[in-house]
């Protein structure tokens, strides 16, 4: 390996260290307890928290917004995708791509101090 392939390979590797810290402090401040919101429906109530998401082949936000969603929550998938876009910084057409990390939000009945 060549040096100009070392020095890019350490560029790619400290590029990468950086994405993860981030979504770890996104990850820790998004989950604490003072950003729980609580949505409360006629028949339940339902806490929405955020977490990270990391991108794998295949995936779209659609596939992943069926990970997320409960048929219990008064919340639907193209709202969910929109505030996933806005959240992330993606375009209209919803290009994600294999490896990266997304905050997605989720619902739980469970509070989570």
């Amino acid at each position: 390996m060549g040096k100009n392939e070392k020095k890019a390979l350490m560029i790619v590797v400290a590029i990468e260290m950086l994405m993860i810290a981030i979504t770890g402090v996104l990850v820790y401040k998004t989950n604490s307890p003072s950003e729980a919101v609580q949505v409360v429906s006629e028949e339940e109530t339902w806490y929405k928290y955020y977490t990270s998401y990391y991108v794998q082949e295949g995936d779209t936000l659609w596939s992943i917004a069926d990970d997320y969603l409960d048929e219990g929550e008064n919340y639907t998938r193209e709202t969910w995708i929109k505030e996933v876009r806005q959240m992330n910084g993606l375009d209209w057409e919803c290009h994600i791509r294999t490896g990266q990390h997304l905050s997605v939000p989720y619902y739980s009945k469970e509070y989570k101090p």
